[in-house]
This record gives structure tokens, C-alpha cells and sequence, in this order.
């Protein structure tokens, strides 16, 4: 299953298409809030446009994620949500006790690696 990813292409007249075969299809409430969709789409479109900006690149501006603080990423909180799940959610799941231990023996091998990692770092040693 290694199949290529190829990026989605989004036609202007289908999308425009399907907006207005929905609203004709919604009730008026439905409807008010697809022609306010579709006027401050139009009008993000107009400036966009005027600014050589593309419909793909205003999708991902509305679509990604805007991370303010990288720390999440850190080891810190990926130790902590580690932890998280070993202690509070293996013991809830309702699963085979033999899939609970192996993902508790999982996890604590990925704890244990990254202890490792980090020490390595603090000491300045070799990463491999």
C-alpha cells in the first residue's frame, strides 16, 4: 500500500456548484448562513486574488493549525502523555488482557528510549 499522495485539486465552478445546489436544498436558516459563507468567501476571494494569493493557499491558511507554543512537541509533554495513557486510560480499556500488557510493555519501552535519548543529549554523546 504505498501509494503516492497526490494534492486535491478544488475547482472553483464544482465548489460554487455544490454551495448553491445545497442552499437551494437547506432551510432559510441553513441558507442565511451559506449565503454569508459564500459572500465572505467571495470577498476573502476578491483580496486574495488581488494579492496573488492562491485558493489552495487560503484552504491551508483556514484548514492548518496554528501552533503558538512548540513545547507540546517537547519530551516533557510527550513523557507526560505517555505516562497518561499507561496509568489512566490501558486500565479502562475494555480489551484482552494480552493486548493491554503488550501496549503497556509498548510504551514503557518508548518511555525507557526516550530517557535514554535524553540523557545522551544532556551528556552531548553520540545520537543514534
Amino acid at each position: 500500500m504505498n501509494e503516492t499522495l497526490r494534492p486535491v485539486t478544488i475547482e472553483r465552478q464544482r465548489l460554487d456548484k455544490a454551495l448553491t445546489e445545497a442552499a437551494k436544498r437547506a432551510d432559510p436558516v441553513s441558507r442565511a448562513q451559506i449565503e454569508a459563507f459564500e459572500s465572505a468567501l467571495r470577498v476573502r476571494r476578491r483580496g486574495s486574488l488581488a494579492h496573488g494569493a492562491s485558493l489552495k493557499g487560503e484552504i491551508d491558511q483556514l484548514t492548518m493549525p496554528e501552533i503558538k507554543d512548540s513545547g507540546i512537541f517537547g519530551n516533557e509533554r510527550t513523557m507526560s502523555l505517555i505516562d497518561h495513557v499507561i496509568t489512566a486510560v490501558l486500565p479502562r480499556l475494555d480489551a484482552n488482557e494480552d493486548v493491554t500488557s503488550i501496549a503497556r510493555a509498548m510504551l514503557e519501552e518508548e518511555v525507557d528510549r526516550r530517557r535514554d535519548l535524553q540523557a545522551r543529549m544532556e551528556e552531548g554523546g553520540d545520537i543514534e
